[in-house]
Order: structure tokens, then C-alpha cells, then sequence
């Protein structure tokens, strides 16, 4: 019964510890800040939320609003409603963990978001790049 008791305990255990490792993003910002009350803060404050709404059927978005330009991109493998939470997850997110900065890209299981005072589509960028090891 104990042995049972311990089966149980540690599966619940490695649920929730799984589950929370699948949607913690991985974020790079950009070393420069912009100030809070800036037109591209403003911008940026009314473009973030929108992304996940305005995503097609493709999974990719792009979008400006002032001087704030954002692309998400999602997994090929998820569905339109999946995605749609996760790039709704990423938007809060990076405006937590990359406060009043101007550029930041984050990656979770299912997405990415990047944002930029700069134009993204068309241009290649190499950096920020992301290394697991």
C-alpha cells in the first residue's frame, strides 16, 4: 500500500514538472532600452496583444503598429487554436522577462516571437541565436 501510496505521489510529480517544462521560453533581449514612455513602448504595448488573434491558418504572422514590428511563427505539427495560446503566452511573457527593451525574440515549444524597432521581413538576421548546450 505505501509502495502504491509512492507510485502515485511521484507520477502527479513528474506531471506537473513536465508539463511546466513545456512551455517555459527561452528568451534573448537585446541589450538596448528604449524608454517607458516612449510612441515605440506605446506601439509595441498595442501590437503584442494582437498577434495571436491575427494569426493564419500558416502559423506566421507579421505585423507593425509605429515604429514596433513583431513576426511569431508556430510549430507545423500544432493546431490554429494551439498556437493561438501559445504566441498569447509568449506576448506576455517577453514584456515580463525583457522590460522596456527595443528588440527581444523569445522561443517556446510551439512558438516564436520576435520583436524589433528595426524592419525583420526581408532581412536575415543571425543573431540572437539560440544554443541548448
Amino acid at each position: 500500500m505505501v509502495v502504491l501510496i509512492f507510485l502515485i505521489i511521484l507520477t502527479t510529480l513528474f506531471a506537473l514538472v513536465s508539463s511546466q517544462g513545456a512551455y517555459d521560453p527561452v528568451y534573448n533581449c537585446y541589450p538596448d532600452y528604449n524608454t517607458s514612455n516612449s510612441e515605440y513602448t506605446t506601439s509595441l504595448n498595442t501590437l503584442l496583444p494582437s498577434l495571436s488573434s491575427n494569426i493564419g491558418d500558416d502559423g506566421f504572422y507579421a505585423a507593425s503598429e509605429g515604429p514596433a514590428n513583431a513576426i511569431v511563427l508556430c510549430g507545423g505539427d500544432i493546431q490554429l487554436d494551439e498556437c493561438r495560446v501559445c504566441v498569447s503566452m509568449v506576448a506576455e511573457r517577453i514584456v515580463q522577462d525583457c522590460p522596456e527593451r527595443m528588440r527581444a525574440i523569445i522561443w517556446a515549444v510551439n512558438c516564436t516571437l520576435r520583436y524589433s524597432d528595426e524592419r525583420m521581413l526581408g532581412t536575415m538576421a543571425t543573431t540572437p541565436n539560440y544554443n541548448s548546450t
